[in-house]
């Protein structure tokens, strides 16, 4: 995070202070302020694309999406757009197109994550994968894009990241390393990555309290769609090709990736696969009418935890987030105890028609690359592989 934008006033606190003890009023002064720059840009005249200045940045490159057009800037040799909306949604409801706005939106700065459960203290991984925290929105779903040229005849390979933190944590800024310019360089290629809503936001099972929630436990997976989808209909105007994309992930993002090829709705988004530290879970053992009753089971315990009834969803939608988030992390502990799981999490299910425990049919013809990360597992950080012994055989 550049804490320059705070002005100096977080000298004496440090990062996690500011984003732990302040999330109140940086939550709520930044979300409420973050996003107006965005719309004040719209009746500036948008800049063109050709080389005016030796400043890069005096003449930010502009590019026309569906939904209206983008200012972006370079960054050296790489031309960087973030914070795209790639859809927008209410809580719990499934995403929709972005209504198309006027004049010129800035892209030049990260869009809002989800909200995540609040972060007290340094995880035992911080050293080698240090986090980065930022603004949090349930309004998320938006995407970042670095490239090397926006001609549409460049036609380079796109390559989608899906950022890791499970179901539960993350963002596509979490880590440094997840800054797509220095692979954009190095591969010649279009590097995006995501927001899409987590935990609560994007699991919870309210499919009982009525059909226009029939597939409220997918709301996270399917904002994965929409930007997907975003993609093939918008990425050759920054110079992909939307015939070849690949999907990449690791740890949660990997599991992601994964579901993606269980997908039915997924099929024709992607061509290829890269699974990092995770989708190895075995959906074709689960018991679909066992896993929805007990997400069901997660959201009755929910509601009740805030006095709520299946009648009262408008109720529930208007929740703040922190409360929202407590009744439910209660929830996943009470109905462990009631079935016997070990524990239960912000997980996303197989139920054989959103998402399939077997691979779709047409996930044959994806290749895969499946690995692992050293930093992946505590045991793996504490006690190390004796890696640095290994003879050259």
């Amino acid at each position: 995070m550049n804490q320059d934008m705070f002005d100096g006033k977080t000298e004496g606190m440090n990062r996690r202070q500011l984003l732990g003890g302040g999330a109140a009023l940086v939550g709520g002064a930044l979300v409420a302020t973050a996003l107006e720059p965005r719309q004040s840009l719209a009746q500036e005249k948008p800049a063109s694309n050709s080389a005016t200045s030796t400043q890069p940045n005096l003449d930010p490159p502009v590019v026309e999406v569906q939904g209206g057009k983008l200012r972006g800037f370079r960054d050296g040799k790489t031309t960087t757009f973030l914070g795209i909306p790639y859809a927008e949604a209410e809580r719990f409801e499934l995403p929709r197109p972005v209504k198309p706005w006027k004049g010129v939106m800035s892209a030049q700065a990260w869009g809002p994550i989800c909200p995540i459960p609040n972060m007290t203290e340094p995880g035992v991984d911080e050293f080698v994968f240090p986090h980065r925290y930022w603004l949090q929105n349930e309004h998320c779903q938006v995407l970042n894009i670095w490239t090397q040229d926006l001609s549409r005849a460049a036609n380079k390979p796109v390559m989608v990241w899906m950022h890791g933190g499970g179901f539960t944590n993350g963002s596509s800024m979490e880590a440094y390393a997840y800054d797509g310019k220095n692979l954009s360089e190095f591969g010649d290629v279009v590097v995006v990555s995501l927001n899409h809503r987590l935990n609560i936001l994007g699991t919870l099972d309210l499919s009982a309290y009525g059909p226009e929630y029939a597939q409220s436990r997918y709301t996270g997976t399917a904002d994965l769609l929409s930007a997907l989808r975003w993609v093939l209909e918008n990425i050759a105007r920054f110079g992909g090709d939307p015939g070849n994309v690949t999907l990449f992930g690791q740890s949660g993002g990997g599991g992601k990736v994964a579901r993606m090829m269980h997908t039915p709705s997924a099929r024709g988004l992607f061509h290829k696969t890269i699974c990092e530290s995770g989708g190895g879970e075995v959906l074709t053992d689960s018991d679909p009418a066992k896993s929805i009753k007990t997400q069901q089971a997660i959201a009755a315990a929910t509601l009740a935890n805030l006095n709520l009834t299946g009648n009262q969803i408008d109720k529930l939608k208007a929740v703040p987030y922190p409360e929202l988030l407590a009744a439910g992390e209660a929830a996943l502990k009470t109905v462990a105890q009631q079935t016997g799981a070990r524990m239960l999490s912000w997980n996303v299910i197989a139920d054989d028609k959103y998402i399939t425990r077997e691979f779709c049919d047409w996930a044959s013809e994806i290749p895969l690359i499946s690995g692992s990360v050293f930093s992946e597992h505590v045991v793996t950080l504490n006690k190390g592989t004796g890696k640095n012994e290994w003879t050259q055989a």
